[in-house]
């Protein structure tokens, strides 16, 4: 049975300013919500930082989110998380190119293998793939996906197969 390792993919779907304020919900009049936006996109306000989920697309231009962010007049992005598997094979060795470059290439394989398109990228993400490995190997053939922990800071973006 094959490991996989899994890494998170960040991909922004949308952006906006608000444009009124209601208790638990974004609301921005001339956005296209119900055509970008899914239920567990992820929203963070600009300003403060803060984040909550989408739990409902109510229409075009209101979300309800997970908590009460949102401020009249403050700028937010909408991202939403898909996942890369990577087979673990023989090993995966992680050659951080730079902090946007990142590239998986599996032993004894070194023809074909995944870039990773990311911001902060560091060893500390090459430490992560690492470590997930080892729990790979250290776990039961029952259980084949690992979770690699992304380093705070470092956000993987999108990625391509190349040979």
């Amino acid at each position: 049975m094959v490991k996989l390792l899994k890494l998170p993919i960040t991909t922004a779907v949308d952006s906006g300013t608000t444009t009124a304020t209601s208790t638990g919900q974004i609301v921005d009049s001339g956005q296209n919500f119900e055509t970008t936006v899914r239920i567990g996109d992820k929203v963070k306000m600009t300003v403060s930082g803060e984040t909550a989920l989408v739990t409902k697309v109510i229409d075009d231009d209101t979300l309800d989110i997970s908590a009460d962010i949102a401020v009249s007049g403050e700028a937010f992005t909408i991202s939403r998380i898909d996942h890369l598997f990577a087979p673990v094979g023989e090993g995966i060795l992680c050659d951080i190119k730079s902090a946007t470059l990142v590239e998986l290439f599996n032993a004894g394989h070194y023809s074909h293998h995944i870039k990773i398109t990311a911001t902060g990228a560091n060893s500390l993400l090459a430490d992560a793939v690492n470590a997930a490995q080892v729990r790979a190997a250290e776990t039961i053939w029952t259980d084949v996906v690992v979770d690699v922990v992304v380093p705070e800071g470092t956000v993987l973006t999108e990625y391509t197969t190349a040979t």
